[in-house]
């Protein structure tokens, strides 16, 4: 058994696809197919059902996978444990930014002032929610609506959820209200599979009303700005919004609130670069909580 075929497996694993596993791995398909194959004889068992053109683990495939993962990951770990050692304090970060963007540059800029040593790739996807199978990043900064205990994460702060209206608006009058009481107006909010978007619609399901979203964006600014033009109203973090434009309304039928978190993926190797960024992301956010 061959670490090479572990890895070929894991790739077939993921893509449920033989030509599409042998491109990503770069090697001819006979090849991918013998090493899988060769690999199914070394165990006795078959690790695959063959589905049409597709493949898929079976049942001792799944659990073949999951421990090899295991492996392959505490391998991996090692291997980057070492190159870091040689690098002479030059550390990379792939983070990827789920929410709260504006503050996490922020967050992202002064560490940098003080850590010239530290390399930042950088992603934006709110749709992320959790970590995604391919391990791109080493951290991810997201929001739930209720706390992460898990261990490899961190709460940075909570945040209320108001309602933004424009100082223009009549509703800009009051300094609290009830979502019942906004049910026909027109509503701005983020597009349907954003992680911000999964949140607001819990919240009116929670109340039981059915709002109109007469306008969908995929960016916070934007929203941010049509809701000060007077085109809608939307929900809004009270600590992530400076526009002097919008009135931000307290909501009274409901606790609206999110948990802004940093995570990072279990079992994997963190550079001093990422405990470091952690420790002070943790501090940075203080006077935030």
């Amino acid at each position: 058994m061959e670490l090479l075929q572990l890895r070929y497996l894991l790739e077939v694993a993921k893509t449920e696809h033989m030509t599409k596993a042998a491109q990503n791995l770069n090697v001819s398909q006979p090849v991918l197919s013998r090493s899988i194959t060769k690999l199914e004889e070394e165990l006795g068992v078959p690790l695959f059902d063959r589905v049409g053109r597709g493949i898929k683990l079976n049942d001792c495939g799944k659990l073949f996978r999951k421990n090899i993962s295991t492996v392959i990951k505490l391998l991996d770990y090692s291997i980057q444990e070492v190159q870091n050692f040689e690098k002479d304090g030059v550390y990379e970060i792939a983070i990827c930014v789920a929410a709260i963007a504006e503050l996490s540059t922020h967050l992202i800029c002064d560490f940098a002032e003080k850590h010239p040593n530290i390399v930042f790739y950088l992603i934006q996807n709110e749709t992320h929610k959790n970590w995604n199978k391919d391990g791109e990043y080493d951290l991810l900064i997201t929001s739930s609506w209720v706390e992460d205990e898990s261990v490899n994460s961190i709460t940075l702060f909570s945040e209320e959820i108001a309602l933004g209206v424009s100082v223009n608006n009549p509703l800009s009058q009051y300094d609290s209200i009830s979502l019942k009481q906004v049910e026909n107006e027109n509503f701005i909010d983020r597009l349907p599979d954003n992680n911000f978007r999964h949140l607001t619609d819990s919240f009116c399901r929670k109340v039981g009303i059915k709002r109109n979203i007469s306008i969908e964006c995929d960016s916070p600014q934007m929203l941010l700005s049509l809701i000060e033009s007077g085109m809608g109203v939307g929900f809004v973090g009270c600590k992530a919004v400076s526009n002097e434009g919008i009135k931000l309304l307290h909501i009274t039928d409901l606790n609206c609130e999110r948990f802004i978190e940093l995570q990072w993926r279990e079992n994997y190797y963190k550079n001093k670069g990422v405990l470091e960024f952690i420790a002070y992301a943790q501090k940075y956010f203080e006077n935030y909580r």
